[in-house]
């Protein structure tokens, strides 16, 4: 029974690691796209207020003034596994591209 438990949990760290690596490839894609593109838009969560991840919160408007702001289907308001990827991925991506809208 312990094997079987020990055996399931590597499974499930392995598959956490494979899904980590997949999302991190495509965060690298995202981000070469955007700037290769010269798309400094920031990801902001759909809520009533304005929350971009990764942001000062004393930045957030005029940011979203000068650079503009892009919205994932799966970061709004109710929190589930999407929404905590979403989260991970929106921080990580608002601090690469940053540099390049504050330039603009």
């Amino acid at each position: 029974m312990r094997l079987l438990s020990a055996v399931f949990i590597m499974l499930s760290l392995t598959a956490c690691q494979v899904e980590e690596s997949r999302i991190n490839d495509k965060l690298t894609e995202d981000i070469n796209s955007a700037l290769q593109k010269k798309d400094y838009r920031l990801i902001a969560r759909a809520t009533r207020g304005l929350d971009i991840p990764g942001v000062d919160k004393a930045l957030q408007l005029p940011l979203k003034e000068s650079c503009g702001v892009k919205y994932l289907a799966e970061y709004g308001d109710t929190v589930t596994e999407e929404f905590k990827i979403a989260e991970q991925y929106a921080f990580k991506f608002n601090q690469a591209i940053l540099p390049y809208c504050r330039q603009k």
